[in-house]
């Protein structure tokens, strides 16, 4: 798998630079990119700074991966694929323009994004691609985070009318079902643990704590 180090980066606007924004995402030649500027204020608006942080680590990782095509190349899937498995070459587009590619394109670049940093491959399901999580993975939260934040990248794009093509390109990917039902009831555990059981608040009474009140 790669490494996690990103060319992609947010820095202050210089001083002396005539700019609306006080920081900008620059790529790894240093150039500014305002899709991805404009994203992460759109992040700062609506994200507590450590979720900030994190989604911005993941975006600006893929964008990273992008920029650089020779570590795409050097991308290879596993030599026995499971029947129904996507295989994917290294698309070819400017890495300036990269996010902006088809859909095909994005979603071709997502498959080796995928393989490269979490060892994963993905099936067709009817409209879906099913991502086969790899027994190495161990960042199953993380995977999904990143897709939600690139899903989130791409329907900003679209609203602004700067991605063209129609519909959201990463909406093709999924977890397994599984890994989406752990995730759908995870708060409602967590609910539950907050509060005492029956049990529990009957052992409370018992003990003599009158903290806690029985109750049907």
């Amino acid at each position: 798998m790669t490494g996690q180090q990103r060319s992609f980066q947010i820095i202050p606007c210089p001083m002396g630079i005539s700019s609306p924004h006080t920081h900008l995402v620059v790529s790894g030649r240093g150039v500014p990119h305002e899709p991805l500027t404009l994203f992460y204020e759109e992040l700062q608006q609506r994200c507590a700074p450590r979720t900030l942080h994190t989604k911005m680590d993941l975006l600006l990782s893929f964008f990273s991966f992008l920029e650089n095509p020779q570590s795409l190349c050097k991308v290879t899937l596993p030599r026995r694929q499971e029947e129904g498995t996507k295989a994917t070459a290294a698309p070819f587009f400017p890495s300036s323009m990269s996010w902006a590619g088809s859909p095909s394109e994005i979603q071709a670049a997502v498959r080796l994004y995928l393989m490269a940093r979490w060892g994963c491959c993905t099936r067709q399901h009817e409209r879906h691609e099913d991502i086969l999580l790899s027994s190495l993975v161990g960042g199953e939260q993380q995977l999904s985070l990143f897709l939600a934040v690139l899903r989130q990248f791409y329907h900003f794009m679209r609203e602004r009318r700067d991605y063209w093509y129609e519909g959201n390109p990463i909406k093709a990917f999924r977890l397994p079902l599984r890994s989406r039902l752990l995730q759908a009831i995870a708060p409602g555990r967590l609910s539950l643990r907050s509060h005492p059981t029956c049990k529990q608040q009957y052992q409370y009474l018992i003990r003599g704590k009158p903290t806690m009140k029985l109750v049907a």
